[in-house]
């Protein structure tokens, strides 16, 4: 239970040893996450155009936005002036803009940064709002966030409703690493959840942005600290019907947790989760299927359905090349999907500690007895795969698209890092990969300043693109090496001190954070000293006690 945790939290040695390790991981997280949303110029986090709207459109028109409704035109009338994404059809590439003249730039400039009076500043745009589909939880929470920066200069305003944003996700991870379940008197705190941005550092680009996956998050560490502590269904109901009311991604969770209480024969508990789910959250979903005949209301599901089905798009869009890459596209993004990618060979730094879990993870399955709720992360990553890759064909079908990154993953951190823990738990059954594991651990944050920096020369106009579409060669460009000159075309469109100094911080505190973590669990030994091999050692199980 939380109450009996935070008696617990730190009383021992072994606890102390957990709570140092885990916040520093935590804090590192934190800073990184800032980092991430000052270094974005406007509109440059996923679907920030869309999500701003929706908020937007909340707070001055006094509506939520429904299916047709459009993005707001202050975008399209920033866009006219300065850079931002393709998919917006900005006037000017990064590098196009920088060779611009000085009048061009120091206008763009202003409307960056220069402070704003309280005049409303919604109106209808041109091109339809993707994310009018969406719940309204999420907005409705960032609405007084972008009341109070109303005459803030958008660059403020935009990083306020970031920092807004990456805070509810990194408060979900936090209450993960903290309450973590565990057999004996009270929860104990884990690195498992907070090692989850260092070894997956999509995570911050996913997290640092404005959209709803971060109050998943949130609401998914409640569900699962509700789930494993305690049997008020009620309450894991009301939570859940919450997140329903967030996203619909929600559901593969609801529907794992559904399949355990029918596994459990719990017939009363069942139906207490789903009526209190169902008067939180199924008006919304009823709403969204009366007014556009789909039930979660998917604007892309909807126009497949007007131009004829989905397999008479896909004989027209489809192709093995497309189905293949686009199952390659989910993987690679899960990894790292910014705007701007480095090298491939980069990624051997961020796909060497997913192997080493992975096959951790496997020895765990074979070796321990696996207690019902350690199903409930497969079940879920098995209904989120499938969700993704089922849009996945609608994006194929409709624009031959690869549009549906892995990144989506990361919002279901809380009930994932489980696994990561008993990936962790089957490398310290292994010699050879508790070895390999000591340099893993390391090797995210050789690929995080880099990543950092290959977003940085591509925003300020300084990188090439390759031959590869959305990667970038980092050694090659007009400023590519030219520190100073990417600092100086940055400042006209973010945030670089504040991400430099942000950056530094939480980079420090994961490095002192991995070198904890690795010293007190992946140098620990037994009580008999050090092991030989998997004969000889204990149990995972007991290990898993003993730990």
């Amino acid at each position: 239970m939380p109450s009996n945790s935070i008696r617990y939290i730190c009383r021992s040695p072994e606890r102390f040893g957990r709570c140092i390790t885990t916040s520093f991981l935590l804090v590192g997280a934190l800073f990184i996450g800032l980092a991430q949303a000052a270094i974005q110029p406007l509109w440059e986090g996923f679907d920030d155009a869309a999500h701003f709207s929706y908020i937007q459109q909340i707070v001055e028109k006094k509506s939520l936005p429904k299916y047709g409704d459009r993005l707001s035109g202050e975008i399209a009338e920033y866009l006219k002036f300065s850079p931002g994404p393709e998919t917006l059809a900005a006037r000017w590439t990064y590098k196009e803009f920088f060779a611009a003249s000085i009048d061009d730039i120091e206008k763009v400039r202003s409307l960056v940064h220069a402070a704003r009076d309280e005049a409303p500043r919604w109106r209808n745009g041109f091109v339809a709002n993707w994310e009018a589909q969406q719940p309204p939880i999420y907005y409705l929470l960032m609405a007084p966030f972008y009341a109070v920066s109303k005459t803030w200069s958008p660059g403020d305003q935009m990083y306020l409703l970031r920092c807004a944003s990456y805070s509810l996700a990194w408060l979900g991870l936090s209450l993960a690493a903290i309450f973590w379940p565990n057999d004996r008197e009270a929860s104990l705190p884990s690195p498992a959840p907070a090692l989850w941005p260092l070894f997956f550092p999509m995570w911050f680009p996913e997290m640092a942005r404005l959209g709803n996956d971060c109050v998943v998050v949130l609401l998914v560490a409640f569900a699962w600290i509700a789930l494993t502590s305690g049997k008020n269904f009620a309450v894991l109901g009301c939570i859940c019907g919450l997140g329903l009311l967030t996203k619909a991604t929600f559901l593969p969770f609801v529907a794992a947790i559904a399949a355990l209480l029918l596994y459990r024969r719990q017939v009363r508990e069942l139906l207490i989760f789903i009526v209190v789910i169902t008067a939180i959250s199924g008006w919304w979903y009823a709403k969204q299927f009366f007014e556009t005949g789909n039930v979660i209301g998917s604007i892309d599901q909807i126009m497949l359905s007007k131009m004829g089905g989905l397999l008479v798009n896909l004989r027209k869009n489809g192709s093995s090349e497309l189905f293949a890459s686009g199952f390659l596209y989910l993987f690679v993004t899960f990894l790292w999907g910014a705007i701007s990618i480095p090298p491939l060979f980069f990624y051997a730094a961020v796909l060497l500690p997913l192997i080493l879990l992975g096959w951790g993870y496997g020895r765990y399955v074979r070796r321990s007895v696996i207690r019902p709720t350690d199903w409930i992360p497969p079940l879920t990553f098995v209904g989120l795969l499938f969700g993704l890759i089922n849009q996945m064909v609608v994006y194929i079908a409709l624009w031959a698209s690869l549009a549906i990154p892995g990144y989506y993953l990361h919002s279901f951190m809380p009930v994932f890092s489980r696994s990561v823990e008993q990936g962790l738990f089957g490398i310290k059954s292994s010699r050879t990969l508790e070895r390999l594991m000591r340099v893993a651990v390391f090797a995210p944050l050789v690929f995080l300043p880099i990543a950092m920096f290959v977003q940085a020369q591509y925003f300020s106009g300084c990188s090439l693109q390759s031959s590869i579409v959305v990667y970038h060669n980092i050694f090659s460009g007009p400023c590519a090496g030219d520190l100073r000159t990417i600092f100086e075309h940055l400042s006209v469109l973010a945030f670089p001190f504040r991400a430099v100094v942000c950056f530094a911080l939480g980079w420090t505190m994961l490095l002192i954070g991995s070198l904890m973590f690795k010293c007190s669990f992946l140098d620990e030994k037994g009580s008999e000293g050090q092991w030989t091999d998997i004969a000889t050692r204990p149990s995972i199980t007991a290990l898993h006690e003993h730990l």
